[in-house]
């Protein structure tokens, strides 16, 4: 019984293709550089939008990652203007979890439509990534970007 148990967990997130998962993307820039990371945190209690937003703004006003939990060393970025922001998205993708000490070796393009939709792409490296985002041609509302990340794309 126990084995089964154990096959349900790790085959959990491929069952889900084609069902809508809410994520809070976080996603980290350096100024001046074309460097970012970028993470996506879920929660599995967490189903709808509005509940993402609302963790989201209420960790940003007290500071504190209750859920969605994640550190950003800052004492690792000395001497870069750092920018971190947060966008509660959904996404038909599936990840692997988020795991701090992962190394940041996938490089994705994220696009984000303007209902919150996220489309993940894997490209080969941020120089692939860069021209692929400077010759698309986005529809209003949506947005994109080249991050590197430590998790990886289950079901594109």
């Amino acid at each position: 019984m126990r084995r089964f148990a154990w096959l349900g967990l790790l085959l959990a997130p491929l069952c889900m293709a084609g069902e809508s998962r809410v994520y809070l993307l976080a996603n980290v820039e350096l100024g001046g550089t074309t460097f970012g990371q970028s993470v996506l945190l879920h929660e599995a209690d967490i189903t709808r939008l509005e509940d993402c937003e609302s963790v989201r703004l209420q960790s940003l006003r007290d500071k504190d990652w209750g859920r969605y939990h994640h550190v950003f060393q800052r004492h690792k970025a000395k001497g870069y203007t750092v920018q971190i922001s947060y966008r509660c998205v959904l996404s038909e993708q599936a990840f692997e979890a988020w795991h701090d000490r992962d190394r940041y070796d996938h490089t994705y393009l994220f696009l984000v439509d303007g209902e919150q939709r996220l489309r993940v792409e894997k490209t080969a490296n941020m120089a692939r990534c860069t021209t692929q985002l400077a010759s698309l041609r986005l529809p209003a509302g949506t947005q994109a970007h080249c991050a590197k990340s430590n998790q990886r794309l289950l079901v594109p």
